[in-house]
């Protein structure tokens, strides 16, 4: 056999087949031989369907550790700063709010006191202008009588002001109107110190675990020092991803072998089919012509054979064939950071500011140790003060009030000799009222130095 422009011929000239049409799957072959002595023919052909089943493609894409665990410590160490100054915000509002309402109880007996002094001085005032009217008191004593008098109403002015600038200050914190805070109750209560002075590698060890800027101050220089490192880890090499697919494939073939003889009478006829798509059909009728036809079939159809044959010299041969096939694979991508290797200073910078963070810290313990020891040694001199008013001001106060109890029981006592020794305790009193409050007002400033309540760092007996 030949082939000349697309038609199979026998080798007498005789046309054998023709086909045309197509199929993108489909692969389809066909061959046929011709006997000149037995006037046989053989005819052969295949059709084969090659289908994708179902694929899976999958990327993953992976944390580089040498970056995460750096930048997770400096997120984490953040939190913690920030939290840190939370609490260290929360403590100094809470400080100004206990000194702000312990000032505005003692600047509230203060103007009290100061409103009694003025009282007695004034009448001491008319007394000394009314002798100086007589001629018995000079004009020396008139004028040094009325610059006292201006001297006390002026403090009493200065106490006011004071008292009024403390009332708005705990206003302003509390977020309320100053016209409705009220003293009188709730009157602040200040631990007592034992009678030996905190120490101050004490007070250092209760400062670093309860103030919350030098927590921050820590926290930070740890967040500096991650930060540092995620900058060096740059350079390293790592997974950037991980790609993986798996794919199954499914191919089917059918195929026909026919053998057939016009010498004998006979004739027979096959059929091939596709999948989905076209087929073809020959025919080989007595007189050794040969027809071709061709047509679309669906997946349901199959092969099938006209005529009879001899099963002993002609035969019908049908297959069909079932080929599946799996693929799978994996891929790494690299990250390689070469240009990262060129020194731009990126790490230089972080490095400074972790340097910087360190003298921060440094410095801000260094300026809480000085806080510390101011707050100690004026607590020290208050308590010295106060000790020294209980030893020798108490008992001259106790003896002025039996003078005074004496002076108002004679009969012709003068109401000037009077009013001075009232005025003399009244100062007394206000002088010792003013050593407590100081030696309260250092106790909040060493609770302020230490971050917490003093109260809660002493034992039972001595709070």
């Amino acid at each position: 056999t030949r082939t000349e422009a697309g038609n199979t011929v026998a080798s007498d000239g005789s046309p054998l087949s023709s086909s045309s049409g197509s199929q993108t799957t489909t692969e389809r072959s066909r061959s046929t031989s011709h006997d000149t002595d037995t006037r046989a023919t053989r005819t052969s052909g295949s059709s084969s369907d090659s289908g994708l089943g179902w694929r899976i493609d999958a990327r993953f894409f992976v944390p580089n550790p040498w970056l995460l665990f750096p930048r997770v410590d400096a997120r984490k160490a953040e939190i913690q700063a920030t939290q840190a100054d939370l609490r260290a915000a929360i403590w100094r509002v809470t400080c100004d709010v206990r000194r702000l309402f312990a000032e505005m109880n003692y600047l509230a007996l203060d103007l009290a006191t100061a409103e009694d002094m003025v009282r007695l001085d004034a009448d001491i005032l008319k007394t000394v202008q009314a002798r100086g009217e007589r001629g018995v008191a000079t004009a020396t004593d008139v004028l040094s009588a009325s610059r006292r008098h201006l001297q006390m109403q002026g403090d009493l002015d200065q106490t006011r002001y004071r008292f009024k600038v403390a009332q708005r200050g705990l206003a302003a914190l509390l977020n309320v109107s100053p016209e409705t805070l009220h003293v009188g109750t709730n009157r602040t209560v200040f631990a007592s110190l034992p009678k030996e002075a905190i120490p101050l590698d004490r007070a250092e060890g209760i400062a670093l675990q309860c103030r919350g800027d030098v927590t921050a101050l820590r926290w930070r220089l740890v967040a500096a020092k991650a930060a540092y490192r995620e900058a060096r880890n740059v350079r390293l090499p790592w997974i950037k991803e991980i790609n993986a697919s798996y794919r199954s494939t499914r191919q089917h073939t059918w195929g026909s072998d026919t053998t057939t003889g016009s010498g004998y009478g006979s004739s027979a006829s096959t059929r091939s089919m596709t999948r989905s798509g076209q087929s073809q059909s020959t025919k080989t009728s007595a007189d050794g012509g040969i027809e071709s036809t061709s047509g679309t079939f669906s997946e349901q159809d199959w092969t099938t054979g006209e005529g009879d044959s001899r099963s002993t010299e002609y035969g019908v041969t049908d297959s069909f064939d079932r080929q599946d096939s799996e693929e799978w694979w994996v891929g790494f991508a690299i990250d390689v950071p070469i240009f990262s290797w060129v020194k731009n200073h990126a790490d230089d910078v972080l490095l400074a500011a972790a340097k910087l963070a360190a003298v921060q810290e440094t410095e801000g313990m260094r300026w809480v140790v000085n806080e510390l020891r101011v707050a100690l040694d004026e607590v020290d001199e208050c308590r010295r003060q106060q000790a020294r008013y209980d030893n020798d001001v108490a008992p001259v106060i106790a003896e002025m009030r039996r003078t005074l109890a004496t002076l108002k029981g004679v009969p012709d006592a003068m109401p000037d000799q009077v009013a001075a020794t009232e005025l003399q305790i009244v100062e007394s009193a206000r002088l010792d009222s003013g050593a407590r409050w100081r030696y309260r007002l250092a106790l909040l400033n060493l609770e302020r130095a230490l971050g917490a309540p003093l109260a809660d760092f002493l034992p039972e007996p001595e709070r």
